[in-house]
């Protein structure tokens, strides 16, 4: 009874290990088959991703709660189903009964159930290890992006610190010929300024030629008065000649009368 005893605790330890290890099993392909989707689509879905792979992912901007921006490239359509897709769904795996081996066909049919647990197992880890790779493709095209545009950025301040280099440069010439000239144009007034003797000999001259233009005036109304009266005595004369011319005419005419009148005389007498 001892060993009887015995051999039924044996038996119980080893069918509660094996319990356990069904337990873990069927907990195992729970928790996968929950985690993982199923088969539908892989095909298509393959297709996709290696025509995704070969370009970078158009980017989208989020905004967390802390307010700032993060830009992801895994916003296909696919990628918001589930993280791991290409789950076959013919392996079903259920929980293993808790039962015992009494025979080969129970140990066959926990092999098989083992085997297809692993091999479930092993395609979720592969698909695992091709989403990490595909994540780590769209992370190192995030990251070449972000190169360019960081570069893109130091182009843009190595040209706005060449600009600001030549708007100083621009400045400090414009300041420098500025300085110049009011320099120039300071000179040329101080110069102006010693020709201040000369300045008075003009003002002196242009006096004199006032008074100068003052005598000319008086001379010129001086000479047409003068010019008036000569007209006024040839006009005088004009007169003068016209009542002579006259008073010749009418003494000749009278003259011309008595010589025909005494050659009429003569005549007649003889």
């Amino acid at each position: 009874s001892k060993s009887r005893h015995l051999h039924k605790h044996k038996h119980n330890k080893s069918g509660d290990g094996r319990f356990s290890r069904k337990k873990i099993q069927s907990t195992t392909s729970t928790t996968a088959r929950a985690l993982l989707p199923t088969w539908s689509g892989m095909k298509d879905k393959d297709n996709d991703e290696e025509n995704g792979l070969l370009r970078p992912m158009t980017r989208q901007t989020t905004r967390s709660r802390w307010g700032s921006e993060s830009t992801t490239g895994l916003t296909d359509g696919s990628r918001r189903e589930s993280i791991l897709e290409g789950i076959d769904t013919n392996t079903k795996l259920g929980p293993v009964a808790r039962q015992e081996i009494r025979s080969s066909e129970d140990l066959e049919q926990v092999k098989s159930r083992r085997k297809y647990g692993e091999e479930y197992l092993r395609s979720a880890l592969s698909l695992i290890g091709t989403l990490a790779t595909d994540i780590t493709r769209r992370l190192d095209y995030t990251y070449y992006n972000l190169l360019e545009k960081v570069a893109a950025l130091n182009a843009t301040v190595s040209s706005f610190q060449e600009l600001l280099n030549s708007t100083s440069s621009l400045f400090a010439d414009f300041q420098r010929e500025t300085s110049s000239l009011d320099q120039e144009i300071r000179k040329q007034i101080g110069e102006l300024q010693e020709f201040q003797p000369q300045l008075r000999r003009i003002e002196a001259l242009e006096d004199r030629m006032k008074t100068g233009r003052t005598k000319a005036q008086e001379l010129n109304d001086r000479l047409e008065n003068m010019r008036n009266e000569i007209d006024h005595w040839e006009k005088k004369e004009m007169e003068w000649q016209d009542r002579v011319n006259r008073r010749l005419r009418m003494f000749w005419a009278f003259a011309a009368a008595g010589v025909l009148a005494v050659l009429l005389a003569i005549a007649t007498q003889n």
